[in-house]
């Protein structure tokens, strides 16, 4: 069980209790994003790649929640510097999804196609959530039609993603 008296309800550690990156990252999956966030706060990392998966899963939670100016906030913390090519395009697909969500959509949109256009090797799911952030820009800016043409190229083996997509598509 657990219970924070700071956050109500929320969901967080008990004192004593050590907290995981995986743990917060079972919450996203569970989609209780308040909860997250509750236990990425309580999460102590020492090694730059932890930092990363950190300040993504943060970025992941606000922009899910339409707080495009928070996932930024969250994106500052990274060093570009040192990224593979799949955390640096999933780095530059929460920049751009977070500058959509903040009304910013032609320049979320831009940076999301740059990233495309650097993701030929990564991921699939890493391309398919690109694609997804993608088409929502597309249809916050109301291209309708280009929006279902990336959402159809997102593969159903990209399990959330493809869910996700379903989800914009209906």
């Amino acid at each position: 069980m657990w219970e924070v008296s700071a956050v109500p309800n929320q969901g967080g550690p008990q004192s004593g209790d050590r907290v995981t990156l995986a743990d917060a990252r079972q919450a996203f999956l569970d989609g209780d994003f308040e909860r997250c966030l509750v236990l990425c706060d309580a999460v102590r990392v020492r090694q730059d790649p932890a930092r990363f998966e950190l300040a993504v899963l943060r970025a992941r939670v606000h922009v899910r929640l339409d707080r495009g100016d928070r996932a930024l906030e969250a994106l500052r913390t990274i060093e570009f510097t040192a990224l593979t090519v799949d955390q640096y395009v999933i780095a530059q697909l929460l920049t751009g999804a977070a500058y959509v969500r903040i009304g910013q959509k032609t320049r979320g949109e831009q940076i999301l196609t740059e990233a495309l256009a650097k993701a030929a090797d990564a991921h699939a799911t890493v391309r398919a959530e690109l694609l997804l952030q993608l088409a929502i820009a597309k249809f916050r800016l109301g291209a309708y039609d280009d929006a279902d043409r990336l959402l159809v190229q997102i593969d159903d083996a990209q399990d959330i993603v493809y869910a996700h997509a379903l989800e914009y598509r209906g």
